[in-house]
Parts: C-alpha cells; sequence; structure tokens
C-alpha cells in the first residue's frame, strides 16, 4: 500500500517541558496519540463517529488543542491526565511544528514519535491506515 507524502515522515519527538513529555510517555506502549491543532471539536466530530470503533480498536486517543486547553474528544479513553500549563502545552505545540504545513490532525505512534500529520478531518482515515501500515500494528493483529 502507497501513504501519501505527508504521512511518509519519521522523526522523533523531542520535548523540552518535562510536563509535556511525560503526558507522551505515559501513553507510551499503550496509545497511540491524535492531536488536533487549529480546529474546533464540531469540525472533527463527524470524522471521530465515522471512525469511532477503528480507533478504538488501534488504541489511538484523540485530544484537542485549542488555545490553553487540552482535552480528549475520542476514540481510545485517555491514560493520563493531559498537560494543563503553558510550558507544557508551548513544547508539544513545538513538536507539532515538525509536521508538513497545514497540518491540522498529528499521529504519535506507541513509540512517543509522531508519526504523520494530516491537515483536514476527513484525512483522519489516513492516520488509521498509516498505523494498520506500522509493523507493531500487524503484531497486534496477530495476536
Amino acid at each position: 500500500m502507497r501513504m501519501p507524502l505527508s504521512l511518509c515522515f519519521l522523526c522523533l519527538l523531542s520535548l523540552s517541558a518535562p510536563a509535556a513529555a511525560e503526558w507522551i510517555s505515559a501513553h507510551r506502549w499503550q496509545q497511540r496519540l491524535v492531536v488536533v491543532q487549529g480546529l474546533s471539536s464540531n469540525a472533527v466530530a463527524a470524522a471521530l463517529r465515522q471512525h469511532d470503533h477503528a480507533l478504538r480498536e488501534r488504541r489511538m486517543a484523540v485530544w484537542l488543542l485549542q488555545g490553553e486547553q487540552l482535552g480528549w474528544i475520542g476514540g481510545a479513553e485517555p491514560l493520563a491526565a493531559p498537560p494543563t500549563h503553558g510550558p507544557a502545552l508551548d513544547s508539544l505545540r513545538r513538536a507539532l511544528r515538525k509536521a508538513p504545513e497545514g497540518s491540522t490532525l498529528y499521529l504519535f505512534g506507541l513509540d512517543g514519535g509522531l508519526k504523520g500529520a494530516v491537515a483536514r478531518p476527513e484525512q483522519l482515515v489516513e492516520l488509521i491506515q498509516a498505523v494498520d501500515s506500522m509493523p507493531m500494528r500487524a503484531r497486534e493483529i496477530r495476536r
């Protein structure tokens, strides 16, 4: 399967503020994170409803980063409370800037690394497909 160019990049997550790094680490090896930035929860609601089962099955928790708030909006139930103060959220925003310009949905893999990003909520399926193409997901399916 061929993935879109926006999903073909792989970069390591490097966060400077400990609270954001700790939040990502709290999910490490347990859950994949999708962070939505620059959109409202209403803008992604239809995509979340359409792909809810797929998100839960792949242990993908979807979070909305809006202003000084980071909150869970769908998919797998969250494992850890989000960071709630400015420096931690700023470090998360810096990590998101490593994705292609124009991205609004960002996928962090089980290892905590930024694995892909897409521009529109309808492209959430591309992030799901990116997870399905990962060797770790193939092992999960075999089990």
